[in-house]
């Protein structure tokens, strides 16, 4: 009743890797992720990508200038429209201050008919 031990099932194997592994070497990217380095020359991929980092960094500075343009642009808009604003508001005012004066001059005068109507 002995059945089989443990040591005769067969286990499940899994792939070997190669004999030999193979070694790449990174470094870092722009983006701050690892590539590989091919075996060719990178000097001439440094000097474009440095140029192309640096043609990056001139449309970032360009695009920030264009941007604080428009930003300092519409505040001007919106400033020449809280002065129109004012003025108008003032003028409004004024006008107001007139009306009023002229009712506080009417209304002791209505107060002396009503009263003299009782």
């Amino acid at each position: 009743m002995h059945g089989p031990s443990f040591a005769d099932q067969s286990l499940p194997t899994l792939p070997q890797a190669p004999s030999s592994p193979r070694i790449v070497e990174r470094e870092p990217s722009i983006a701050g992720l690892k590539r590989e380095r091919s075996d060719a020359s990178s000097e001439g991929r440094k000097t474009s990508q440095d140029e192309s980092t640096e043609e990056k960094r001139e449309r970032v500075k360009k695009r920030r200038r264009e941007s604080a343009r428009r930003s300092r642009a519409r505040k001007n808009t919106y400033v020449k429209s809280l002065e129109l604003e004012n003025v108008q508001l003032r003028e409004e005012n004024r006008k107001l201050k007139g009306m009023l004066g002229k009712l506080n001059q009417e209304v002791p005068t209505c107060f002396e008919y009503s009263v003299l109507d009782m």
